[in-house]
């Protein structure tokens, strides 16, 4: 079941539960589902976000063995909704929401 994140001047996303999960972790939340962080800590919340997708890329570029054929899309790529949704909040000066959809 897809994870949807909202704030109340945004649109929401849709994220597979996996993918969310990890980016929850990565903002240094508990993960449960559902959830919300206050307005004044999503900054900290998108900083660790940042953070956490720069050691991926950094672990995934020293992967020799990765194949150039398969399918894969990277984290960074998963997590631009999110940063922008994180990034709007932080404008606006609203909460961040999650729940299951």
């Amino acid at each position: 079941m897809p994870v949807i994140f909202k704030t109340p001047l945004s649109q929401q996303i849709m994220m597979l539960d996996k993918d969310a999960e990890f980016m929850l972790k990565a903002m240094k939340t508990s993960g449960n589902i559902p959830g919300a962080m206050y307005a004044e800590d999503v900054k900290e919340a998108l900083n660790a976000l940042e953070s956490r997708l720069e050691i991926e890329t950094n672990d995934n570029e020293s992967d020799s063995e990765a194949d150039e054929d398969q399918h894969y899309v990277s984290v960074n790529t998963k997590a631009l909704p999110l940063i922008k949704l994180l990034q709007d909040a932080i404008e606006q000066g609203e909460t961040l929401m999650w729940d299951r959809g």
